[in-house]
């Protein structure tokens, strides 16, 4: 199912600044590569029967924590972790036999077949693309690497290498045959990174994967990108959740959101970032300029689909403001919170709050 039909129902790669809070108590001490923490609860506690694992997967961290049947929970874990693993091996281009890396090194040759699950996800970044009008763009690897974030250049690249560099971004240059299920560049340069969609497509193929062990309380957490379960742990009303502060990532912005069955994720500016002459590059660049976003922080997004959290935190970065409030105007279940400004200026920095959900979120200090 496409992302479009969740966005009938309700409706950077982001970059982790959650903490999930089970029962308003943070737990900062067992933290991983993703700075986020989830309270595994009192396992003492056998009512609550928490089944617990974190491990490295399409380099990010997975925690997921699941809650109910001993057996079905093991079988599910199980299950979570290769649909991870499947996600992976097709989308992931720094290896050479992945179905993206293939596609990338012979699609400007002659058109590329599909399986139909890498063409579902190709499918999510094409609606993305044309929603977000050309700012949620898969094709923008030519300027990541321009930019050095990929491997470091230390310098920052002339307008000339930027406007060759474009020549060859832009998915209206990648042709999608829906009859035959296949993808054609029509430039040899092209090369797509589903670095900003493939995390949330995993974990929403995830949990649709574990429906049959009829699971209702849990986490899925893949670097950020959050799904929670259609009921709270035991004895619990809700996932309580804090939203790290982007200017301090060791402390949390003041107020906790209250989640049930929703996905949330966050693309920020304080994870990855360049340094180029004495100035801060975000590694979230504008397709259609060439050039990193430099006057946005982070932008915090929740929605039914962890997919349409992880595409629209990258589209909001770089559209701004208005263009979240269209899409809450036409679809109130996804909201936006979104943290503009300098790291250096604290008078720039100006909050949105889009959607009731954020009501309790604020932000005293950046220092």
């Amino acid at each position: 199912m496409r992302i479009k039909e969740h966005f009938i129902k309700i409706i950077a790669y982001a970059i982790p600044a959650l903490i999930v809070i089970v029962g308003l108590v943070i737990i900062l001490g067992r933290v991983k590569h993703n700075d986020i923490s989830i309270n595994k609860v009192d396992v003492n506690n056998q009512s609550f029967s928490p089944n617990y694992r974190s491990y490295p997967i399409m380099g990010t961290w997975a925690e997921v924590t699941l809650y109910g049947n001993s057996e079905n929970l093991n079988f599910a874990q199980d299950e979570i972790y290769k649909a991870f693993e499947k996600i992976n091996d097709i989308c992931n281009r720094f290896e050479s036999d992945s179905e993206l890396s293939k596609l990338n090194s012979s699609a400007a040759d002659k058109p590329f077949n599909c399986s139909p699950l890498f063409w579902d996800i190709l499918l999510n970044a094409k609606y993305f693309y044309k929603l977000s009008n050309g700012a949620f763009d898969v094709t923008i690897t030519p300027l990541m690497k321009l930019w050095g974030f990929y491997r470091k250049q230390n310098k920052i690249p002339s307008e000339y290498e930027i406007k060759i560099c474009l020549e060859n971004v832009g998915l209206d240059k990648v042709v999608f045959d829906e009859s035959k299920r296949t993808v054609f560049f029509k430039r040899k340069g092209l090369q797509i990174d589903l670095g900003g969609i493939a995390k949330g497509y995993a974990v929403d193929y995830a949990f649709k994967t574990i429906k049959k062990y009829k699971i209702e309380a849990g986490v899925i957490n893949l670097g950020g990108n959050i799904r929670f379960f259609p009921k709270p742990p035991p004895e619990k009303e809700f996932y309580s959740v804090g939203v790290r502060n982007p200017f301090q990532k060791t402390k949390l912005m003041n107020g906790v959101l209250h989640l049930i069955n929703q996905s949330l994720a966050t693309s920020g500016d304080y994870e990855r970032f360049i340094i180029l002459n004495g100035q801060r590059y975000a590694h979230i660049i504008n397709p259609k300029t060439g050039y990193p976003v430099k006057d946005m922080v982070s932008v915090t997004v929740i929605s039914d689909s962890a997919l349409c959290c992880d595409a629209l935190s990258t589209s909001v970065f770089l559209n701004g403001k208005n263009f979240a409030e269209k899409i809450n105007k036409k679809y109130p279940g996804i909201q936006f919170l979104i943290v503009k400004g300098y790291h250096d200026n604290s008078d720039s920095v100006e909050i949105y709050k889009i959607g009731k959900a954020w009501s309790e979120i604020a932000l005293k200090s950046i220092y």
